[in-house]
């Protein structure tokens, strides 16, 4: 059991018979007007929904400690993503829901921590940011600052707000939460 103003990003608790990972969490001291609280934002395991909640520093959670092993991605059908534990090829299901916009990032073959409660797949631990490929772009406007931003598509289908200097072929950096464009990514020359 784990005391609520202890609460930080990244744990998993369980509330009921649902698990949650912490996305943020903020104690707020008590003042003339008001109590001690500790403020939460939290990801339902189960559906993928975010909830926000209001706890009291004292409430105690059921903390879980998950255990991790890397996987293998191999594909999706209609409801889960498949991946499969490289060592005793053994496959498990994720829900779709839970995974949430995230699950457009995945990649055949794509090796990714999982974390696991009592042999049960709670989530994937995606790494903040990727590189992804783009697939399709307009022309840059001539004459534009680099603070104009176009459409472009990316090998996964999702479509960012990149600077007018990505062109189709041009890896670029991603952040996996927001979607938003971060940096192209420049090749360094061999030799």
């Amino acid at each position: 059991m784990l005391k609520a103003e202890f609460l930080k990003e990244g744990m998993i608790i369980r509330v009921d018979k649902d698990f949650y990972k912490v996305i943020a969490s903020d104690y707020h001291k008590a003042t003339a007007k008001m109590g001690s609280m500790v403020h939460c934002k939290l990801r339902n395991l189960q559906t993928g929904t975010i909830e926000e909640k209001r706890l009291s520093p004292d409430e105690k959670l059921d903390d879980i400690v998950p255990k991790r092993a890397t996987m293998q991605y191999l594909y999706s059908d209609e409801k889960n993503y498949i991946f499969m534990n490289p060592e005793t090829f053994e496959q498990i299901n994720l829900d779709k829901k839970a995974i949430g916009q995230r699950g457009t990032y995945l990649k055949e073959n794509l090796q990714i921590p999982v974390e696991f409660y009592e042999e049960n797949p709670l989530d994937i631990i995606f790494p903040a940011v990727v590189e992804m490929e783009v697939v399709s772009t307009g022309a840059g406007l001539k004459g534009q600052a680099e603070t104009t931003y176009k459409e472009a598509v990316l090998e996964n289908g999702m479509k960012v707000m990149v600077p007018q200097f990505i062109k189709t072929g041009d890896t670029i950096r991603v952040e996996v939460d927001t979607n938003h464009y971060l940096e192209r990514v420049v090749e360094k020359p061999r030799g």
